[in-house]
């Protein structure tokens, strides 16, 4: 009867015991954080930067329970909605072109020129909806750092567990 579970795919390492003992979930949080803060930064520094709205929606995560701890980047979704997690996404994994149309809601817009000369008065028209092909190329920031950091993060994990061994058994 095994006490652990091991789970390895290309870009994820899940390592799960049944109840892991205070020292090694201490020790594993503390490397999983470090490991997050900078996968975070690798994160944040290819991320595409137009607004800087994604950057300030991105952020990490260590879980910590009884028999696992998980740290995560992410992005989250703003107080403004979940529209800036799904560009986000599309950003990440791009979107499909002529595939991919989608509608645009009917929207107001105020008029800042006319004829190429700006307006003078404020009015707004009414710009009917429509439907929009999206065309993105896959930006990658989220995996591309995380595959990359993946060997790292195997070694200092076998050597967070090494140590919390070693020191149980000394």
């Amino acid at each position: 009867m095994a006490f652990f579970d091991v789970k390895i795919d290309a870009t994820r390492l899940n390592f799960t015991l049944d109840k892991l003992p205070e020292a090694l979930r201490t020790r594993l949080a503390t490397t999983i954080k470090e490991l997050a803060d900078e996968l975070l930064a690798e994160v944040k520094a290819g991320e595409p930067r137009r607004t800087g709205r994604l950057q300030a929606e991105t952020q990490d995560f260590v879980d910590v329970q009884e028999s696992w701890v998980r740290g995560r980047v992410r992005v989250l979704r703003s107080a403004l909605g979940a529209s800036e997690a799904a560009a986000a996404g599309a950003l990440e994994y791009g979107a499909p072109g002529r595939r991919g149309a989608f509608r645009v809601k009917a929207y107001r817009r105020k008029l800042t020129q006319v004829f190429g000369r700006p307006a003078t008065s404020n009015q707004s028209v009414l710009v009917s909806s429509y439907t929009r092909k999206a065309h993105i190329h896959a930006v990658r920031f989220l995996r591309d750092p995380a595959a990359r950091m993946l060997p790292r993060a195997r070694a200092a994990l076998e050597a967070a567990i090494t140590d919390a061994i070693a020191d149980v058994t000394k």
